[in-house]
């Protein structure tokens, strides 16, 4: 039987969802990243307070400015997302029980979203605490490397984009720029 000769009252094909379920689906997304956004802003603020001006006259903005600028945007657009997503919740206010088996499907999509969005942040978290640890070089690789499988990359690539990535900001940092990058404690140090 094609599209055209279904039935009236036979349910949409899982292909086909309807407007109400990606409506839901979307807003349950835009919230996540709305949230996810002000607290990846406020950890930036809020470790930007440990940074210390070393040899900066007074007319230079310090280390901090640039964590805190980036924080304040993160919020900014956290905020923004969260309110579009109470603007599209309000305006199109599905009945749940009205909702398409299609619907349940995208709903176990958007609560893994929401898992890797939480792995993400502790991801962040960790590689915040481990930084001053192990360094700028090993911190960054293994943080890439685990953001990058968590949204599905393979293996390889995770491993070359994150490695790749790393070099040229380490070569801009310190040969460019020369600023220190955080180095391993004495017991983890590796080159």
């Amino acid at each position: 039987m094609t599209e055209t000769n279904r039935p009236q009252d036979s349910p949409p094909s899982p292909d086909d969802p309807s407007p109400e379920a990606v409506g839901l689906s979307e807003v349950t997304g835009t919230l996540s990243y709305g949230v996810f956004l002000c607290i990846v802003g406020a950890l930036a603020i809020f470790f930007a307070k440990d940074f210390r001006a070393v040899g900066l006259s007074q007319s230079d903005p310090g280390p901090r400015a640039i964590p805190v600028a980036c924080g304040i945007i993160m919020i900014v657009g956290g905020l923004w997302q969260v309110a579009a997503a109470w603007i599209k919740r309000r305006q199109s206010q599905p009945d749940l029980k009205q909702l398409p088996a299609s619907s349940i499907d995208e709903s176990k999509q958007h609560r893994r979203g929401n898992l890797r969005a939480l792995v993400t942040l502790g991801l962040l978290i960790g590689y915040v605490v481990l930084l001053p640890i192990f360094g700028f070089a090993v911190s960054t690789v293994v943080f890439g490397i685990l953001v990058l499988k968590n949204f599905g990359s393979p293996w390889s690539e995770a491993f070359i984009a994150t490695a790749s990535i790393s070099a040229v900001v380490y070569v801009l940092f310190v040969n460019l720029f020369q600023v220190m990058l955080p180095q391993a404690i004495q017991q983890f140090q590796f080159f």
